[in-house]
């Protein structure tokens, strides 16, 4: 994606922003507003009951009080955006579940405005930073008689069951021996079942097939002027997601190429 929460604008918090980027051109920012996402919303807005889960639990996303709170953060961002002059028409995209804030395509007079209005906690400028990587799952702690594989799973040839891995990157390359499906069923597939709510969007270009190890791709192109399918992946992405996700069988995951 390429909204990323990097640098506040200018460099200097939300607050002291306004006096540098005033002059500055239409540009794409990460704004975060003050109240608690849906993820860790404790209670306290009239008639809506806590989101946030119990430890170890999930977040219910048909309950009532997850529908009327993500309304109530939805009309509050707006009214928060009318209160700094700046109309629903710059907001690129939303987001509720772990932060509360917008994707929008702000001038810097916006900026300052934004800067200045009560409620807005934050606001980031979009960033492109170089990708880079070290592909060794020792390099994670992931091997060796102390390392995850082995501590959390009892043994690295049951590395992984049950857990599905979500990344949000520069693609996929489903061709990669790494996600090469696993015999049918797979060990863990009630499980899996169970816990996966996604969904595989293949994509015309470079177009993606899932299976029971790439269980799903999509693509999101907010800001970016080239949309990314999710099969036209960089190396370091492809090499990220099969460290995380090989399951090993006496043999370290296959190197992304």
């Amino acid at each position: 994606m390429a909204l990323t929460a990097g640098a506040p604008a200018g460099g200097v918090p939300a607050h002291a922003a306004s006096a540098r980027s005033a002059a500055a051109p239409a540009a794409l920012y990460l704004v975060q507003f003050d109240a608690a996402p849906l993820a860790t919303y404790a209670g306290g807005v009239g008639g809506i009951d806590a989101t946030r889960p119990a430890p170890g639990g999930r977040l219910d996303l048909g309950s009532r009080q997850y529908t009327a709170y993500r309304d109530h953060l939805r009309a509050e961002r707006a009214r928060t955006l009318r209160a700094a002059g700046l109309g629903e028409a710059k907001t690129v995209t939303e987001y509720d579940v772990v932060l509360n804030g917008a994707g929008l395509r702000l001038t810097g007079a916006d900026v300052a405005k934004l800067a200045a209005t009560p409620g807005v906690r934050g606001i980031f400028a979009q960033e492109y930073r170089p990708l880079d990587t070290t592909d060794t799952p020792a390099f994670l702690g992931m091997t060796g008689p102390d390392g995850v594989w082995a501590r959390q799973f009892g043994d690295p040839s049951r590395a992984g069951e049950g857990v599905i891995v979500g990344a949000v990157d520069t693609g996929i390359s489903p061709g990669n021996p790494s996600f090469a499906p696993l015999p049918h069923p797979r060990p863990d597939a009630e499980v899996i079942a169970k816990k996966w709510t996604g969904e595989c969007a293949p994509a015309e270009e470079a177009p993606v097939t899932c299976t029971n190890k790439l269980l799903g791709a999509r693509w999101y192109n907010f800001g970016k002027p080239t949309p990314t399918p999710p099969g036209a992946a960089a190396s370091w992405s492809r090499s990220r997601a099969s460290t995380a996700q090989t399951r090993r069988r006496g043999r370290p995951p296959g190197r992304a190429r």
